[in-house]
């Protein structure tokens, strides 16, 4: 007797929800289309991908200054060491090397912690959270909306790969300067 209350139209692109929205509207039908909110949800994303990769950055050039402050106080504290190495024919070469090589271990064992800590947050968050924000919309489709998170492995190694070589720029300076060392000089060093 009331006729026809609901009509739940799946559209197979966005577009095609947009044709279908215009389509409904035209007849004097009420529509509410998820085209809206995953617009939304993109400029949202889009936002937010921006706001990540700024703290990122920041986060990239903290540790940057964090590897040259750790690998300039290591050198002070063993100007004297390295003094006696160079005098009984270490190299510069070598001083260097062994710089850059604890500087790389360093960023190994963050990139160890760091790896164990985001796959810890990953493994919570893929259980899944619910979005608060959305559960109104989506409750008048009967949809209750998920969040889950994953690691992509490429993104992984290549984050990996990035800590490595800004730990080797970021020991340079300390492992040039370490190498350059005055064996006579560093040995008197008081420090």
């Amino acid at each position: 007797g009331d006729g026809l209350r609901a009509l739940l139209l799946v559209a197979r692109s966005l577009d095609d929800a947009a044709a279908i929205e215009e389509a409904a509207t035209g007849r004097g039908l009420q529509a509410r289309s998820v085209r809206e909110v995953v617009l939304r949800v993109k400029q949202s994303l889009s936002v937010a991908t921006y706001v990540a990769g700024f703290l990122a950055a920041i986060a990239v050039f903290v540790a940057c200054l964090g590897i040259v402050n750790t690998m300039v106080m290591s050198v002070l504290e063993r100007t004297r060491e390295l003094g006696v190495i160079l005098s009984l024919g270490g190299g510069r070469a070598r001083v260097l090397g062994w710089i850059e090589v604890e500087s790389l271990v360093l960023a190994g064992l963050g990139a160890l912690l760091g790896s164990a800590l985001g796959l810890a947050l990953v493994a919570w968050g893929g259980l899944g959270f619910e979005m608060p924000g959305l559960q109104d919309f989506y409750k008048s489709f009967g949809i209750k909306p998920t969040l889950y998170l994953r690691i992509a492995p490429g993104e992984a190694l290549l984050s990996a790969a990035l800590m490595f070589a800004i730990a080797l720029l970021a020991a340079a300076y300390p492992g040039w300067r370490a190498s350059r060392l005055e064996p006579v000089e560093a040995m008197r060093f008081v420090g």
